[in-house]
């Protein structure tokens, strides 16, 4: 008996789980059909976007911030993408953050940002290509 628990304790232990929505099928058209030096703007849930596509986003709502000086930078892009400053002190919900980068004009026009990936639910008018398209989410390109 202590046997199979110790097992079953084992499988349980060492099997992930996720919150967010997770979607393999994009993470792997982007790797294929995109380059290393792209830019993404994308949902503030999408996490593991970095580590599972080896590209980069234009910014991290959870940064992980390990060096003073980059704290600036951060917050910079914070109040660039969401309209939320550090001095603010504002608890905004993660669909109030993506209807704000959704709806940014300037973000939307940046010459810095090629790819961006919204939530298929999404109310938005992005004027961009529509280039792939999941059961949970919409990437378009500039």
């Amino acid at each position: 008996m202590a046997i199979a628990l110790a097992i079953a304790i084992t499988y349980i232990r060492f099997e992930p789980t996720f919150d967010q929505k997770s979607d393999k099928e994009l993470y792997d058209y982007i790797q294929k059909n995109t380059v290393e030096t792209d830019v993404f703007v994308l949902p503030h849930s999408m996490t593991d976007f970095k580590a599972m596509t080896k590209r980069s986003s234009y910014f991290d709502y959870k940064a992980m911030l390990h060096h003073k000086p980059f704290i600036y930078d951060w917050a910079d892009r914070l109040n660039e993408v969401y309209g939320i400053t550090i001095q603010s002190k504002e608890y905004i919900d993660g669909n109030r953050l993506d209807s704000k980068y959704l709806s940014n004009p300037k973000l939307l026009s940046s010459q810095e940002i090629d790819y961006i990936i919204v939530p298929v639910d999404s109310q938005t008018n992005i004027d961009w290509k529509l280039v792939f398209e999941t059961e949970n989410y919409k990437m378009y390109k500039k």
